[in-house]
């Protein structure tokens, strides 16, 4: 037994340089993930900020009383300034400067009432590649 333990002087420099170089790997992959996760955090802060943003102009809409469906465009584009896109397809497309693009629908019958479907597009960033929809349906009748 005495011999074991006198036989063991010491670490080598090896061990040492692999201990070391093991150690860096697991550090990087936390701090990466770490990094990753508090991006992701933001980005969903963002996101939240202005899917609220499109609820509270829901809300407006929806405070309004619409006959037709040019009152519904008139009150978006004119009061709210937001961009018109007739193409439902291309709600998501960042084709212009607006940051806020909605699109209504063709008159609709959904619950015994007819109304139009108004989607609302907010882009969170000027590339267009992150943003926030929401859809609503506007009641201007019934069946």
């Amino acid at each position: 037994m005495r011999k074991l333990i006198t036989k063991n002087k010491g670490v080598i420099l090896l061990e040492i340089i692999i201990s070391i170089a093991i150690l860096g790997i697991i550090f990087t992959v936390l701090i990466n993930s770490f990094s990753f996760g508090s991006i992701n955090i933001i980005y969903s802060g963002q996101k939240s900020e202005e899917l609220m943003s499109l609820q509270s102009i829901m809300d407006d809409v929806n405070s309004n009383k619409f006959n037709s469906k040019n009152e519904i465009i008139d009150y978006l584009k004119n009061t709210k300034k937001f961009y018109e896109e007739n193409d439902f397809s291309n709600l998501i497309n960042k084709d212009t400067n607006d940051m806020i693009k909605f699109h209504v629908s063709d008159e609709e019958i959904k619950y015994q009432s007819k109304g139009y479907t108004v989607s609302l597009v907010a882009f969170i960033n000027k590339d267009g590649s992150r943003y926030s929809k929401l859809s609503t349906f506007i009641i201007t009748g019934e069946v």
